[in-house]
């Protein structure tokens, strides 16, 4: 399922020394202009905070996985987001 107003691109995963993957995941505008901010995509609301999955999967439709997490953000660059899963839920199949 794609959104209308969004394109992704998804990072290769990178590890940590704690046990931990991370991801990170760029947002695009379809149309190519750039995003006016946080704020802006998502309410003031979310502004400078960590995004529920309700948010991230939800409103944004990022895809992916069960057990990832929203972990990090930057407010110079609102189309970033940084993901991060535990290794122990990752399947090995």
């Amino acid at each position: 399922m794609s959104h209308p107003l969004y394109e992704y691109d998804y990072s290769d995963n990178y590890e940590d020394d704690e046990g931990y993957v991370y991801r990170i995941v760029t947002l695009k505008r379809k149309n190519g202009q750039p995003f006016a901010g946080r704020a802006f995509m998502l309410g003031a609301q979310y502004m400078d905070k960590i995004l529920p999955e309700s948010v991230w999967r939800g409103e944004l439709g990022i895809q992916q996985s069960a057990g990832w997490e929203h972990c990090m953000f930057w407010k110079s660059e609102p189309g970033l987001f940084v993901f991060r899963k535990h290794k122990s839920k990752i399947s090995s199949s």
